[in-house]
């Protein structure tokens, strides 16, 4: 399992793991060494404050690292209990306030990636007018394709967005940050996008991404690296792509600045032990490669964690195996036992 697990001296550091809810909480533990990590979740309704007294109650050692895991709800509050953590000469990894605010504001994104020269669906209007294409109008604040709709450029309302449809195959890349390094994963396949609009987390998803291209792949990579610059991002964030057909442009669609359901993909597929590295303080920039494949749908059964076997699930359920067909075989049979 790829890992790397010692801070500069060579030994492991202690990290407090602080996930605010319990859904990462229930799979991320996984995907780490036994014995130098510790894991709390930190209620939502907690302010700023009040949670970071109770983070700093939790410090065992002077040398033990705060991770906060913030999901999409709780990114500005995150921030904010890192900054007074950080004030308080506590070593925190949290959503930087930048960051956290591109979390909340598809808007500010954009403007952050078309200022730092990362191409958009708008910029592939050169090919094709807005005028003769549809709109896909987005909440700012919003994720996991809710409130997405169709419509025309000028329909947005002011807590909305539009962009032009981009006919084409989506990806993800998730990228991990600390200090001046970055480190990218895999893409993850999310197939076609679809005017009905079905959001990437109700389609199958595949990683590595099959049949892709050695230069696509790299563009990808970098590109992701790119646009988590942009943003300020540090520790994991994923972001989203079209490449467009016939073009074979590559689109950032959006940057989610906090652990994402592709991540779990990401882990299976290359063995990282996720969590070991957080006790890194810096990581040098470099590719992750898969060992083998892991594919993901959703799944409403009972939630189980089975690594050894290569499985892990909660309101997807993710396989890992040799290869695609052998993975999309074993996900087809466990699919099909959860319906009986």
């Amino acid at each position: 399992m790829t890992t790397l697990s010692t801070d500069g001296a060579g030994k492991a550091a202690p990290v407090l793991h602080l996930f605010s809810g319990p859904s990462l909480a229930g799979w991320m533990p996984a995907f780490a060494t036994p014995g130098h990590h510790t894991y709390e979740i930190l209620s939502r309704s907690a302010d700023p404050t009040q949670a970071a007294a109770w983070a700093a109650t939790l410090v065992e050692s002077p040398d033990q690292r705060i991770v906060l895991h913030a999901d999409h709800l709780s990114l500005l509050r995150d921030a904010e209990v890192g900054r007074q953590l950080a004030l308080r000469g506590y070593d925190v990894v949290a959503p930087t306030p930048l960051a956290a605010a591109v979390g909340q504001d598809k808007a500010l994104m954009q403007w952050l990636l078309r200022r730092n020269g990362v191409p958009q669906p708008s910029d592939s209007a050169r090919v094709t007018p807005a005028a003769d294409r549809p709109s896909v109008i987005k909440l700012r604040a919003g994720t996991e394709g809710r409130g997405t709709r169709l419509g025309g450029l000028s329909e947005a309302a002011e807590h909305e967005l539009s962009e032009p449809f981009v006919h084409g195959h989506e990806y993800s890349v998730n990228v991990y940050t600390a200090g001046t390094g970055a480190m990218t994963f895999p893409p993850v396949a999310k197939g076609e996008t679809r005017l009905d609009l079905v959001p990437p987390p109700r389609r199958r998803r595949e990683c590595p991404a099959p049949a892709l291209t050695a230069v696509l792949e790299a563009q990808l990579r970098s590109t992701a690296v790119a646009a988590v610059s942009a943003c300020a991002a540090e520790g994991f964030a994923e972001v989203e792509f079209v490449v467009e057909h016939g073009t074979g442009d590559v689109l950032v669609l959006e940057v989610n600045p906090r652990v994402s359901g592709t991540l779990r993909m990401s882990a299976m597929a290359t063995r990282t032990r996720l969590l070991d590295l957080f006790s890194c303080r810096s990581v040098q920039g470099g590719t992750v490669h898969a060992v083998r494949a892991a594919v993901e749908q959703p799944y409403s059964g009972e939630p189980f964690c089975d690594l050894e076997q290569g499985i892990v699930a909660t309101s997807r359920i993710t396989v890992a195996d040799t290869n695609h067909a052998t993975a999309r075989a074993h996900l087809d049979q466990l699919l099909e036992k959860s319906r009986v």
